[in-house]
């Protein structure tokens, strides 16, 4: 089963990932390395697939193509503390004013992400 969720990994990462644009090294290979069937809520069969995973009620993992996307619009790095774009900084704005509302963070990325401003 191991090999298995180790090669949906790998795969995810080629035809989801790759395919999106996302070409940060880094970010491809934290990709290839995590596992997402531990943060699926008992839905392993669904950790690489195309789609939003819900884990708990309400609650949803990104799309593994959204994830990389905002990954590597963040470019995280050791020593780097700000947001980097404009986009982004709106996001955090917008989810540091609509915290504990019916629009959360992840909806103001992923809104940024399909307007194509990440």
């Amino acid at each position: 089963m191991t090999s298995d969720l180790t090669a949906a990994r790998i795969n995810m990462v080629e035809s989801q990932v790759r395919t999106s644009d996302v070409t940060d090294y880094e970010v491809q290979d934290a990709m290839r390395q995590v596992a997402r069937e531990d943060f699926c809520g008992g839905k392993t069969h669904l950790a690489y697939a195309d789609v939003e995973v819900e884990y708990a009620p309400g609650a949803f993992l990104l799309k593994p193509r959204d994830l990389a996307k905002l990954l590597q619009a963040l470019n995280p790095g050791p020593g780097r503390r700000r947001w980097p774009s404009p986009p982004l900084r709106r996001c955090a704005a917008a989810a540091n004013w609509l915290f504990g509302g019916r629009i959360s963070w992840r909806r103001a990325i992923i809104r940024e992400l399909r307007l194509g401003h990440l």
